[in-house]
């Protein structure tokens, strides 16, 4: 039996009132602490449709307490979303896939992460990516280039020379590629979040060394479903632990993806791009035309180890996956699914242009000091 207490104002108004359903004992005759929530009158109503609603919500709530959903339960959704993180993180799931979660959830607590957990319906969910698709929601919020002198260059190496700093000293107080820090100051398109970071290292606002051109575009139908996802994946393991009586983003409305067709490179333009990589060093020669020929992820590519080419065979192993997080930099880690491990056989042409770069690699470690010679003996391939 439910226990009813109002709640009043200064005034002796009745506002709310508290419902507690108590279930029993533990072992040592305590009694155990009982569910409880609170139903709150719409204005307007009258004694009758109070009483009335009042007695329809405990019925409902004393059900769901004999279910065992722990309706009393105070987590907002941006609590809960962050101990499903950290769940996943311990169960094993691939750090790229954490990082795109926390990212994900810091736009999703921005709409819904205030709300306890069995507060949120459909309809604010649809609420949500109602929101998510219009214009001005991207993280990035565009691109930045370097102001202009008039007598010449940039107003950003004209900083860094003030300073007396270089591009490797601003990339890493910036946390960011020194690539990145050149491109800026050559007055290349960086991502204006790339430009916060770089004005901030040097103790200046954005404005007074970039221009900013923002993205207003709105997300598309493919990173609201994301966002949807993730939600769903958060919701199901309440679901899961009994919080609330079902998963509220199986009952939300999303937007349909955009099947786009997929555009194929023609032998002509793979032809142009061999004609053109005869150019260029032997490593970017060997990466290309591995990419060309193999259709593996780029990360799969630059993860390659040479004790995973099978030079009697003609093929290599996929097994490893280079990353990059803004948080860990770059790292390696295993392909995405255990399926994509797997032996791709190899043109002779390939091969050969493997064994160039090989000898080529052996050839630079040769001329450096001791401590970057290579510590056994490469695998032989003829």
């Amino acid at each position: 039996m439910a226990n009813i207490t109002p709640r009043r104002d200064k005034n002796g108004n009745i506002t709310s009132y508290t419902i507690r359903v108590y279930h029993g004992y533990d072992s040592s005759g305590r009694r155990l602490k009982p569910f409880t929530t609170s139903y709150k009158p719409e204005k307007g109503m009258t004694e009758k449709q109070i009483a009335r609603e009042l007695n329809r919500f405990v019925v409902k709530f004393e059900e769901q307490c004999a279910r065992g959903y722990k309706l009393d339960n105070k987590q907002t959704f941006a609590e809960y979303a962050e101990y499903v993180i950290q769940l996943k993180e311990r169960s094993g799931v691939k750090h790229n896939t954490i990082y795109s979660y926390r990212k994900l959830a810091e736009r999703i607590n921005q709409g819904i992460g205030h709300f306890k957990l069995n507060d949120i319906r459909p309809q604010h969910l649809n609420e949500l990516y109602a929101q998510l698709s219009k214009s001005g929601l991207r993280e990035s919020a565009g691109t930045a280039t370097a102001k202009t002198l008039s007598i010449g260059g940039t107003v950003l190496a004209a900083r860094l020379r003030v300073c007396g700093a270089t591009f490797k000293s601003i990339a890493q107080k910036a946390g960011i590629a020194e690539n990145t820090v050149a491109n800026a100051v050559h007055g290349k398109n960086i991502a204006a979040d790339k430009a916060d970071t770089i004005a901030a290292a040097l103790g200046e606002k954005t404005a007074v060394l970039f221009d900013v051109k923002k993205d207003m575009q709105p997300l598309s139908n493919k990173t609201i479903l994301e966002h949807h996802r993730f939600i769903s994946v958060v919701l199901a393991q309440a679901e899961k632990e009994l919080l609330i009586p079902y998963n509220p983003a199986a009952k939300a409305t999303t937007p349909k993806p955009i099947v786009k067709e997929a555009n194929y490179f023609e032998v002509e333009d793979i032809k142009r791009i061999r004609d053109c990589l005869e150019q260029e060093p032997i490593k970017w020669r060997a990466a290309v035309h591995l990419l060309l020929i193999t259709g593996a992820r780029r990360g799969e590519i630059l993860g390659l180890k040479w004790n995973c080419i099978d030079w009697n065979n003609n093929q290599i192993y996929i097994c490893n996956n280079l990353l990059y997080t803004s948080d860990r930099g770059i790292y390696e880690d295993t392909p995405k699914t255990a399926n994509s491990q797997r032996y791709i056989k190899l043109p002779v042409q390939t091969m050969e242009l493997l064994k160039e770069y090989r000898r080529w690699q052996l050839e630079q470690q040769a001329l450096c000091s001791p401590a970057h010679q290579p510590s056994r003996v490469p695998p032989h391939y003829g």
